[in-house]
């Protein structure tokens, strides 16, 4: 099974891909451990990577029986290729409380992203939901919205289940 789970920041993506995972065995594959800079994230977009960029970097997992990927990158070239698309979409309030809550409560977190990072995450959180566009701009480059994300999910209408968050994915059986 290819499973490509899509979703705003702090949407639970990568919770819901390791439990997937976990269940059916399957590696998963975070976009995030190759295209984020987390030194200074409120520096990284969706349009930043070409489709070959993405492609070039995740190719060789994607030619596998089954792989399970997520993150913020949207991109036809794997909506074609995967079974299912898991579209995470909690409520705003709920993706930011997620945000802080890992921020003040880990570490490694602080660490990782720092305050400035985190309060520009929390922009690009807002914008993502708020925006009746496609893309916004933050900071000189362009973020995936909630709109722009349902847009193209209307293309994979048959492979696409909606979820907003772990405990709803196991509820309808996705998991």
């Amino acid at each position: 099974m290819k499973i490509n789970i899509i979703g705003p920041c702090a949407s639970g993506k990568t919770c819901i891909a390791k439990y997937i995972g976990k269940k059916k065995k399957i590696d998963y594959i975070s976009l995030d451990n190759y295209f984020l800079d987390f030194k200074n994230i409120s520096k990284i977009h969706v349009g930043h990577h070409s489709a070959d960029e993405v492609l070039e970097k995740i190719g060789d997992k994607l030619s596998r029986k089954n792989w399970i990927l997520e993150g913020i990158f949207i991109l036809e070239e794997i909506m074609d290729k995967c079974d299912k698309i898991v579209y995470v979409k909690p409520k705003m309030l709920t993706c930011l409380k997620r945000q802080w809550s890992r921020y003040f409560n880990e570490s490694e977190q602080r660490k990782k992203f720092g305050l400035v990072n985190n309060v520009g995450l929390s922009v690009i959180i807002i914008g993502q939901y708020l925006s009746k566009s496609e893309y916004f701009m933050f900071d000189k480059f362009e973020y995936s919205t909630v709109f722009g994300i349902e847009k193209k999910l209307r293309l994979y209408e048959g492979k696409v289940v909606e979820v907003n968050g772990i405990e709803n994915a196991k509820k309808i059986g996705m998991l």
